[in-house]
């Protein structure tokens, strides 16, 4: 059979091994030299190799001249090129050219008939050898060629195809003479017989028996080499073992991936020499059967540089092994059982990208890995513990390492060392724990001699033999009849031992609720209680419900200790296991409590287990799963683990046990919190930003840099600081936590990093004591997550000599701030690695012990239950609990399915009896290594050996499962199957017109890359397309399974699925493949084969026993679709299997379908003839059936929905309206329409227009569009619609002249003089001119900001930039201060740091002796300077200035002191504008005091003057004022921080009283403080604007109260003054709220605050005057009539004239007593004049004084004469906003209650 080196590769490098058996005679004739294949030069190129240095191929000429010649030593000289081709692409092309690779097998065929020649035979073999020659003879180039030869144009003639057919059988005689057994099975006879076969039947060869003749030789040869491996298999297999296998390591080492260890075959047919020779055998093969991929792996990897892009390499490994490239390990993990690792690999890597983590089982748990540094010649091994596949998408993964200790890890991790990867394809879990329980099993092992000596008497178990010799050991039959029996003779003694029930809880049938299929159903009668002994009293197999068959099983089973039970497809071999488990249980409850154990039920697969152990439910309760991720949820609350947490929870925890429990958890809790907390750390510090808690240690982070964090801070968090220094934005903005004043009063702010958070990072460097949260921002919580991601994984750190020189980490750009940030982590992470690392040892012992706590746990749940369920790797793993437990009797389930090695695991030297049941001719074991099942047998069961050697095995064979013609498929498989009666009365599958069919394509299957799985795109559409018309036929989704023979075949279909949604709604059927559905059935079986392939591959469904499952899982129907042409030429049983069913006509190119109602017949070859032939599941006519509407349905016909419910009639609907005669406009199906939509004319029942509208709309409900046409008070029609209300502001335009203002304007009705638009044009304190409008400034007493640039001089010297309504702030261009040694690097409203250099002033006169910033102690130089300069003038300047000036070539031309004509002037020239002055006359100009603190500048154009030396003093005396002034700007650090604190307390205690419309302004100015407030200006703006906010709500309120309105006689002038003062008020609440708001204009705030006032003030004093009617003094009035006359002028008022009026306003109310308060002496006398009881004196809500006269109590209602307020109250009850006046007379109650008089009275005892 062909073999394609893509789909299987192998190494054969490995294996190769010339035979000795035909060695050639050596000749003396002298042979050119072939250099040893070691030293030729590589034919492929290697990494990093010079391309120049690649072996060229031979050409075609060349290759052409040397078979013409022919010649095999020139051959073989250029054997390197030779191989080049052999390995080229260029045969790898299908459209190469035949006669090229008639040319090559020419070259072959010259080679392996060369002469023997010594030195020629010795290079002959060394070049056929070679893997290219080999892989060619076996490749898929040579096998597709060979397919063609029949069909082939390229002939010449007859001669030239025999000539090429007889040269490739010499070929492969040669190669199988020298390589035998290494080579036999891939060689590629039996295309080239097929081939042949074809050229027979074509008549294209007429000689053809000498080719028969040779190709019969050919396979002679083949069987001669094949039984000669047996024979040395055989001999080899009696070889002693060179090391006892029980010392070998688990964990594979260096030297077994290497050489290939020692293995002798599997004996399927006879016995074993003894127990060491059987353990050995079963131990190697399955050590291999993981080992052998692996070590293939790395040797190709090895030997062909495969890190290297080598072609033909790559494409060998690609399914053999995965590799994983740049894989580091990052940092320890704390796991369940102990320390791991996460690691990372490089998931960009275009082999690992395209891999669907979610569907893959790649990297799963328990996986093998091999990790390698240096290509493969050191090695690490480690197993998968954790692999989530959203971290596999990462590339991130935990692991154990298995062969190194932790600190080679630990070398590892700190030297980032990276590795290559290579992942097992075996599953390492399931073998390590068989292994290690074989390398565990003794002389004690049980049932040695069947197993081992394959002897064929079997006894009766030991314990019924032991009961039996005492006369007591009887079954117990009464849970499993389903007939009532005669009851036994002695059924009242043994009900009397039933009675007394042990541990083992046995429940009814009916109390498990548990359902069981109908046929499986397992009936008890509970009035008969049967026990018979083992010789006698069985009851009939009626009574019991079983056949024949298995009436002798079940007798077999019960009777013999090791029983082996054959259950055919449907034949009930579940059932009998459930009643032989049945009858255990029930017999276990006549035995002694002491002897009781429980019974060991054994599966491969958790299905198999989880289905067998939902039989017993009905029977017993005492059961318990073990193991398994994944199980049904019947048997979860029966699962160890949740058996374990209930005796948790009820405390039922053996003493000892719980005693141990807490000793170390005591001992161990220390630990684990320690190295959990650290893992926490190092986990955190990858995944997201840490807090500031843990990078904060000054062992990280240098004190300066976290200082300014913190004060950054303020009361807030610093890891908020932190990430906004990061420049981290969340996405959801979380609101921050702030102090209360409580906590702010208790701190003293200044002696901390922080206020209200404890910003201080933690003293204990180990954070043992931590309890915070480590991370504060996750990737995912960023608003930019690529972008922190990015900045997370980057290595990029900043260097520590950067970090000491770094003074202002704000300063930073953002990458740099990352990577400042990036150093600190680097320092936390190798630390708490160092940490974790030292913490290891006591926490895996803390592990440790508390696993041995939970085994004890276990064993005691265990040993008390009646059945044990686990699958045997399970078993394997929990062996040391059985072995102590030791259960007599074990069933394994499906034991045909399981490797031997398995099964003897799972065996405890207690175990008594052993029944198995399965079916070796259905699925079998499966190893990794298909030569380890080929050559060593590995895949043959315990069940299928023990039936080779003649064991006693009862076959079940009476199928219930398969109607007739399904079940006829199984007669090439099984012989005597009969069919139960009730087979024959299956229905025939609805729609289908062939219970079973078989559809044949041709159509191609894709393989899946990254992996051995097939996919045939054509099968999976067609099987979704099937399974949707059974639906349509009226089947439920539960009825049918989609069946296939390959995983990436079952996605395939799944994703067929998910592309119609209407399939996501309906289409819920099973999709599985063969594999996991052994052992159960459906009605219907949908079932894809996949394979179809030029190349003649069929894989392992050629095999009989996959065939038998998937052709016995349907009950009615079996539709099964693939290339049975294929199948039949590879497969004699598939061959006779297609045979029959065309015999039966049931296989066919196309499904045959009939209509259910019309028995029409369609045939469909490919899914899209479903949606064109049975669109809905019938046939192509119309339904035609009339609906309840009247209509006729207009699908095609349907046999699902007969009654219409789910169709929907689409015609117009044809019904009237109920509310009016319009017709429905709906479709027939919907419900009528009730509102009608169709626009008809109604008229208006309030103002009677018409309007079109929608009929269903009430006019009632209408809003008219016509114009209003009502008049306002002003005169004016109104401008609003007539539907909606009148205009409240006239928009009428008019002439206004009467406004305050004086402005005569153009404008709306209703404007007022605040909308007066002429512009203000008034000149601001900063002499620009107002931009705002007369309206806007209020008449010019409040002025809008002023929009233009403040320009004014700073005392530096620069123009600010700042608006110029806002208080200059510190100047923000960069400082132009310098000195010959340095100049100031900050901006220039800082102060600057002095310069501690030397004065660098110095001359030969005088010298400075002061610092550089100091003032000078030297005085200035004026010795003249009388040197020629190079003009020929002397120099009219200074000797020891710096530069020389000719009064001749500089001529002065401008006279600026006066001085510059004197004889005998001097001149000096000024370094910052170059302009030259007279010496007298500048240093008069330079010591004149100018009162101002500023810069000196340039006389001439007005430059700063900053570096002249003989002005140094001057300079420096400026630069010292100008310091003070900006300290004085900035303030005192301490004392500022003193007053944030101060204003954020104020501010937080305001938020308690201000309203809502405040409240959000000043919760952002408070939060603000810390960050803005950062001078002495800032700090005044925000006291001031805090104080004003505080003046803003009593303003408001007193406003309110004084001016609301209560009496109609004076509501309208309220309302106007109401208006007015509210309007005002707004506006500067308007301009108070901002954060523009600047000094000046919080002085204009405040000014305008006290005018409302004095306004308010004003009117409250006229309306006192109406009310009561008071005529003022002339003085008084003359005050009021100026105080009204300067308000109404509407022009800007100072504060000290509006304190002055306010005054005024106080003298009034002082000149005139009316306007006085009443003192305690006036109450007094007022109310001993009205003698009156206590009581009768009320206040008014003003507070105004009333009395009420007679009893005291309210009749009546009336107003305050002062306010218009209700007094009052009716029957005795005081209006609610009135209360009693107890400043009159004291009364706290009404007088008109006796009871409230009483306590008006005070002491009863002094009024008696």
């Amino acid at each position: 059979m062909s073999r394609s080196s893509r789909n299987s590769p192998r190494d054969f490098q490995s294996e190769f091994k010339a035979s000795s058996s035909h060695n050639r005679k050596r000749r003396s004739e002298p042979v050119r030299r072939i250099d040893d294949a070691s030293k030729r030069r590589r034919t492929v190129p290697v990494v990093g190799e010079d391309k120049s240095n690649t072996t060229q191929p031979i050409s075609f000429k060349e290759l052409e001249r040397i078979c013409r010649e022919p010649s095999a030593l020139k051959l073989i000289s250029k054997a390197e090129r030779f191989e080049a081709l052999l390995a080229s692409e260029k045969l790898d092309n299908e459209e190469s050219n035949p006669v090229f690779l008639k040319l090559v097998i020419s070259a072959f065929h010259l080679l392996c008939s060369a002469n023997n020649r010594d030195l020629i035979s010795k290079n002959v073999d060394r070049l056929l050898c070679s893997p290219t020659a080999k892989n060619f003879i076996t490749g898929t180039v040579l096998s597709s060629f060979i397919n063609k030869l029949p069909h082939s144009n390229h002939w010449k003639d007859e001669e030239e195809l025999v000539c090429t057919v007889s040269n490739l059988t010499e070929i492969f005689v040669a190669f199988l003479q020298r390589f035998g057994n290494d080579i036999v099975h891939k060689l590629l006879l039996p295309q080239l017989r097929i081939s042949l076969n074809d050229l027979k039947e074509s008549n294209l060869v007429q000689d053809f028996d000498h080719l028969e003749k040779m190709i019969q030789q050919l396979e002679e040869l083949r069987k001669e080499v094949i039984r000669n491996a047996k024979c040395e298999s055989d001999q080899n297999s009696q070889c002693e073992p060179p090391e006892n296998f029980k010392k070998l390591s688990i964990i594979p080492q260096v030297d077994d991936l290497i050489a290939r260890p020692f293995l002798r075959e599997n004996i399927t047919d006879k016995r074993f020499k003894d127990l060491d020779h059987y353990l050995d055998v079963q131990f190697r093969l399955l050590r291999e059967d993981f080992l052998k991929p692996l070590r293939d792996g790395i040797q190709q990897l090895k030997t062909s540089n495969a890190l290297g892009p080598n072609h033909e390499n790559k494409r060998k490994r690609a399914n053999d092994i995965h590799v994983y490239y740049d894989v580091t390990i990052q940092f320890p993990v704390c796991g369940k059982r102990s320390r791991v690792y996460k690691i990372g690999f490089d998931s960009n890597h275009r082999k690992v990208a395209q891999v669907n983590w979610k569907r893959s089982n790649r990297l799963k748990y328990g996986t093998l890995l091999c990790l390698s540094a240096d290509n493969f010649n050191t090695l690490v091994f480690a197993t998968v513990e954790n692999s989530v596949s959203e971290e596999l998408k990462e590339g991130r993964l935990e692991v154990r390492f298995e062969n190194v200790s932790s600190e080679e890890v630990k070398q590892f991790v700190q030297g980032k060392e990276v590795f290559v990867m290579i992942e097992s394809p075996a599953y390492f879990e399931s073998y390590r724990h068989v292994l290690e329980a074989l390398q565990e099993i003794n002389s004690k092992f049980p049932f040695q001699r069947q197993i081992v000596e394959c002897c064929r008497d079997v006894e009766p178990p030991e314990y019924q033999i032991n009961e039996e010799n005492n006369g007591n050991y009887k079954f117990k039959f009464d849970g499993v009849l389903v007939t009532k029996s005669e009851a036994h003779p002695e059924r009242s003694e043994l009900v009397e031992q039933y009675d007394s029930r042990s541990s083992m809880e046995i429940v009814p049938d009916s109390s498990a609720g548990v359902e069981v299929p109908v046929e499986n159903e397992i009936h008890s009668a509970v009035e008969v209680c049967k026990c018979t002994p083992n010789e006698h009293c069985w009851p009939d197999r009626e009574s019991l419900g079983l056949n024949e068959s298995q009436m002798r099983a079940f007798k077999m089973a019960l009777t013999k200790r090791f029983a082996v039970i054959q259950g055919p497809p449907g034949t009930g071999k579940t059932y009998v296991g459930w009643k032989i488990a049945r009858v255990l249980l029930q017999t276990f409850l006549l035995a002694d409590e002491e002897d009781q154990t429980p019974i060991l039920m054994v599966s491969y697969t958790n299905h198999a287990l989880d289905h067998f152990l939902e039989g017993l439910l009905s029977t017993t309760t005492s059961l318990i799963r073990v193991g398994g991720r994944k199980i049904s949820r019947q048997l979860e609350k029966y699962s160890l683990k949740s058996l374990r947490r209930k005796m948790h929870r009820k405390k039922v925890v053996p003493d000892e046990i719980f005693e141990a429990r807490l000793k170390t958890e005591s001992d161990t809790a220390t630990q684990k919190v320690f190295s959990e907390r650290s893992f926490d750390i190092l986990r955190s510090l990858r995944a997201g930003v840490v807090s500031m808690k843990v990078l904060g240690h000054s062992d990280y982070v240098r004190r300066a840099h976290y200082s300014q964090l913190s004060k950054e801070a303020g009361p807030v968090s610093i890891n908020e600081a932190l990430l906004d220094w990061l420049r981290i934005k969340r996405r959801h903005k979380r609101g921050r936590e702030f102090p209360l004043h409580d906590e702010l009063e208790e701190e003293g702010y200044g002696d901390g990093y922080g206020v209200a958070f404890d910003n201080e990072p933690f003293d204990d460097k180990d954070l043992d004591k931590m309890a915070h949260k480590i991370s504060i921002l996750s990737v995912e919580d960023a608003a930019y997550p690529k972008e922190v991601k990015r900045n997370l994984l980057s290595e990029e750190l900043m260097t520590e000599d950067e970090e000491i020189h770094l003074d202002d980490i704000y300063g930073l750009k953002t990458e740099d701030r990352w990577r400042l940030y990036r150093l600190w982590r680097k320092r936390a992470e190798e630390h708490h690695n160092e940490l974790f690392l030292t913490r290891q040892g006591e926490y895996e012992e803390a592990i440790e012990r508390e696993q041995e706590i939970t085994r004890k746990e276990e064993y005691e749940i265990l040993r008390k239950a009646c059945v044990i369920g686990m699958t045997t790797t399970c078993a394997a793993k929990y062996r040391s609990i059985l072995n102590m437990i030791r259960p007599r009797i074990v069933i394994v389930e499906e034991a045909a399915e399981v490797l031997e090695a398995h099964i003897i695991a799972s065996l405890t030297p207690g175990c008594q009896h052993l029944i198995l049941i399965g079916d070796h001719q259905q699925l079998r074991p499966t190893p990794a290594v298909y030569e380890m099942a080929k050559k060593f047998k590995l895949d043959v069961s315990l069940f299928e050996r023990m039936v080779n050697v003649g064991v006693q095995c009862e076959m079940l064979n009476v199928q219930h499962r398969m109607r007739p013609e399904i079940a006829a498929l199984m007669k090439h498989i099984y012989d005597g199957l009969e069919n139960h009666e009730s087979v024959e009365r299956y229905e025939d599958i609805k729609g289908m017109k062939k219970n079973m069919f078989f559809i044949n394509h041709k159509y191609m299957e894709e393989s899946i890359n990254q992996s051995h799985s097939h996919v045939n795109k054509h099968e999976a559409e067609f099987l979704v397309a099937l399974c949707r018309y059974l639906l349509q036929q009226g089947y439920e989704a539960h009825q049918i399974t989609l069946l296939t023979t390959y995983t990436g075949q079952k996605y395939a279909i799944r994703d067929c699925l998910q592309k119609d949604e209407e399939s996501l709604r309906k289409l819920v059927c099973q999709t599985t493949t063969v594999d996991n559905f052994q052992g159960e059935e459906n009605d219907i079986i949908l079932l894809s084969l996949v394979r179809s392939n030029k190349d003649g591959k069929v894989g392992f469904i050629k095999i009989m026993n996959r065939a038998c499952v998937a052709l016995s899982r349907a009950r009615k129907g079996l539709y099964c679709v693939g290339n049975f042409g294929l199948l039949s030429k590879h497969s004699d049983s598939w061959k006779k299997i297609v045979a029959d069913l065309k015999a039966s006509g049931s296989i066919g190119s196309a499904l045959p379908l009939v209509c259910q109602i019309h028995n029409d017949e369609v045939s469909v070859k490919v899914a899209e003839d479903f949606s064109t032939k049975v669109p809905k599941g019938g046939c192509q006519r119309p339904c035609g059936v009339r609906l309840k509407c009247g209509h006729a349905c207009t699908w095609a016909c349907h046999p699902y929905d007969r009654d219409h419910d789910e169709f929907f009639c689409k015609k117009p609907c044809e019904r009237k309206r109920a509310s009016c005669d319009h017709t429905c406009p709906k479709r027939c199906w919907e419900s009528c329409e009730q509102l009608c939509d169709i626009m008809v004319e109604k008229e208006l029942p309030i103002c009677s227009h018409t309007t079109k509208v929608r009929c269903d709309t009430s006019p009632m409900m209408i809003e008219c569009k016509e114009p209003c046409e009502k008049v306002l008070l002003c005169g004016h029609r109104c401008q609003s619609k007539c539907g909606k209300r009148c205009t409240k502001r006239c928009l009428e335009k008019v002439e206004k002249t009467d406004w305050p203002c004086g402005h005569e304007v153009t404008i709306a009705c209703s404007a007022t003089s605040a909308d007066c638009p002429q512009p203000c044009g008034a000149t601001l304190e900063c002499g620009h001119t107002c931009s705002g409008t007369c309206g806007e400034c209020r008449m010019g007493s409040f002025h809008k900001r002023c929009e233009k640039k403040c320009g004014r001089v700073l005392i530096c010297s620069h123009s600010c930039k700042s608006w110029c309504r806002e208080s200059c702030p510190p100047c923000t261009a960069k400082c132009e201060s310098l000195c010959v040694h340095s100049r100031c690097t900050k901006n220039c409203g800082e102060p600057c740091t002095p310069c501690r250099e030397e004065c660098p002033w110095k001359c030969p006169h005088h010298v400075c002796t002061k610092k550089c910033s100091e003032m000078c102690d030297r005085p200035r130089c004026n010795e003249p300077c009388d040197q020629v300069m190079s003009c020929g003038h002397v120099c009219c300047g200074l000797k020891c200035e710096e530069e020389c000036i000719c009064a001749e070539c500089t001529p002065v031309r401008e006279i600026v002191f006066g001085t510059e004509e004197d004889e005998g002037a001097r001149f000096i020239k000024l370094q910052d504008c170059q302009h030259v002055f007279e010496v007298t006359g500048l240093d008069r100009w330079m010591d004149k005091d100018d009162d101002v603190i500023g810069r000196k500048q340039c006389p001439q154009c007005r430059t700063p003057v900053r570096t002249s030396l003989r002005y140094g003093n001057v300079i420096k005396q400026q630069l010292h004022d100008i310091e003070r002034v900006k300290a004085k700007l900035i303030g005192d650090k301490m004392l500022l921080d003193r007053k944030k604190r101060s204003l954020f307390v104020r501010a937080s205690e305001m938020l308690k009283v201000v309203d809502q419309s405040v409240k959000a302004y000043l919760e952002k100015r408070k939060d603000s403080i810390w960050k803005t407030m950062k001078n002495e200006t800032m700090a005044t703006i925000i006291e001031n604007q805090l104080m004003l906010i505080q003046r803003l709500q009593p303003t408001g309120e007193k406003i309110q109260r004084h001016l609301r309105t209560v009496s109609p006689e004076n509501s309208s002038e309220k309302k106007l003054q109401r208006q007015q003062f509210t309007e005002a008020l707004s506006c500067l609440k308007k301009r108070l709220l901002s954060d523009e708001v600047g000094l000046l204009e919080l002085q204009d705030i405040n000014t305008e605050f006290s005018k409302i006032n004095l306004q308010l003030e004003l009117y409250l004093l006229k309306r006192e005057i109406r009310i009561l009617k008071v005529e003022l003094d002339e003085p008084s009035h003359g005050m009021m009539t100026a105080i009204q006359k300067e308000l109404s002028s509407g022009q800007h008022i100072a504060d000290e004239e509006l304190d002055k009026l306010m005054n005024d306003i106080a003298t009034i109310r002082t000149n005139n007593p009316c306007f006085k308060p009443f003192t305690p002496e006036e109450k007094k006398q007022i109310v001993s004049a009205m003698n009156l009881k206590p009581g009768q004196w009320y206040k008014c809500p003003q507070g105004h004084i009333y009395v009420i006269t007679e009893c005291g109590g309210p009749m009546q209602k009336s107003t305050c004469p002062d306010c218009g307020s209700v007094i009052g109250g009716e029957n005795h009850r005081l209006v609610e906003d009135n209360q009693v006046a107890s400043e009159m007379d004291g009364a706290r109650y009404p007088a008109w209650s006796e009871q409230a008089n009483l306590a008006n009275y005070g002491n009863l005892d002094e009024i008696v």
